[in-house]
């Protein structure tokens, strides 16, 4: 079952589809680096992300690249329940 989230973004997606890849924090703030537009991504960064702040516009989609997710995915109005596949 998903919960219904009230905000525009949830750091706890974020998080479980990051377990759900495999990565640490560090290792998706080093993926995001190397895409064009992204100067730079700390793991502190994925960490205050996870916590609730929001990404910006152009974080936000290369997060999306990275995980393999369309944005709307990753924005998603539920939360995915541990162990639920990913779509």
């Amino acid at each position: 079952m998903s919960r219904i989230r009230t905000g525009p973004w949830n750091g706890d997606t974020l998080r479980t589809i990051r377990h759900a890849a495999g990565l640490s924090q560090q290792a998706l703030a080093d993926k995001i680096a190397l895409e064009p537009e992204c100067e730079k991504c700390h793991q502190t960064t994925i960490k205050a992300w996870e916590q609730g702040r929001a990404p910006s516009a152009t974080y936000l989609a290369a997060l999306a690249r990275v995980l393999g997710l369309s944005m709307e995915r990753l924005c998603a109005a539920t939360d995915p329940v541990p162990g639920e596949p990913l779509p």
